[in-house]
């Protein structure tokens, strides 16, 4: 009884040895076929008919992903081909905006803003510079007295360093084509002496549909945004500051004028987001998301109509 015992164990044992060298060599191969650009891990998820979030939005040109980091900001946009990413969250999330990113089969990055260096902004972003081929780079110009020093940051400005990436400054009141998205950087509007004002703020315009992202900008720099005298006007804000009540002033929604508002926020001590930011927007009937309770925001567009799907609930 007990050989037979032995025997039984020592079979299962090679057979578990058996099953894990399979899936090994099968994630080899998959590693390989997908390094020429073949999506497999997308069609088995898709053949199995298990729900892949990130892929909602596959069968538009465009597509916004407000990225469920918590209290921090990682807003990813594609648009036939094209890529920009808007932040990178916080260091810890880097798995999380690593995999998303490669679960969409990205492989170049057009464009990679960092609207501000403070850390729910950089967070992971010198891991993107090292995983992927950035195109082009975007941060404020700060004064010598606001360079910060934390070690994310550092890395960053190591890892593009390395890679020889020219850091641009964004020049406010121009524009520019990524394939066929406009983009117009419309702040900040001067030199600022507190970090969130120095938020870049672009509008991305495809076809009929525009998304404003505003960083952490908040009231000062959108009074100086409204008196340049650009056009602000946008189907969807991407509220600033996270909904803090330093930021999303009426006076700056009369200007803007969206349809949709979304909220990029997490749980904190501050209780963000307030509640004066949100019933502003109420008041002004702007339909209004947030990542803490919808999960990841994806905004889908043809540039004519527009689709909202949400990781926590349904398409809207």
């Amino acid at each position: 009884m007990k050989k037979k015992l032995n025997s039984l164990f020592k079979k299962k044992d090679l057979l578990i040895a058996l099953f894990s060298m399979l899936i090994v060599l099968s994630a080899a191969i998959i590693a390989v076929i997908e390094a020429f650009g073949i999506p497999v891990w997308k069609n088995i998820f898709k053949v199995c008919a298990v729900n892949e979030y990130s892929y909602c939005a596959d069968g538009y040109p465009m597509s916004v992903h407000i990225l469920d980091v918590g209290k921090a900001d990682s807003i990813f946009i594609t648009c036939e081909g094209k890529n920009i990413l808007i932040d990178a969250g916080e260091t810890n999330l880097y798995n999380f905006v690593n995999e998303y990113l490669k679960k969409l089969n990205v492989k170049d990055i057009d464009q990679l803003i960092l609207t501000h260096p403070h850390s729910d902004h950089v967070g992971c972003m010198s891991y993107i510079v090292d995983e992927f081929n950035i195109r082009s780079f975007m941060m404020p110009y700060l004064k010598d007295d606001m360079v910060p020093t934390f070690k994310s940051y550092e890395r960053l400005l190591d890892s593009l360093d390395k890679k020889n990436i020219k850091i641009d400054k964004p020049e406010t009141g121009k524009g520019y084509n990524i394939g066929d998205m406009r983009i117009d950087v419309l702040g900040p509007v001067y030199q600022y002496d507190e970090m969130n004002s120095n938020s870049v703020v672009i509008k991305i315009t495809y076809k009929n549909k525009k998304f404003l992202f505003t960083g952490d900008a908040g009231t000062e720099s959108e009074r100086d945004m409204i008196s340049l005298g650009e056009d602000l006007s946008a189907d969807v804000l991407k509220v600033g500051h996270h909904g803090s009540k330093t930021a999303t002033s009426q006076a700056f929604l009369n200007r803007v004028q969206p349809l949709y508002a979304v909220i990029s926020v997490g749980e904190d001590r501050n209780k963000l987001p307030k509640k004066e930011t949100i019933n502003r927007l109420k008041e002004n009937n702007i339909k209004t998301y947030r990542t803490d309770l919808d999960g990841t925001v994806i905004f889908a567009t043809d540039g004519e109509s527009l689709q909202i799907f949400c990781e926590k609930g349904n398409k809207n």
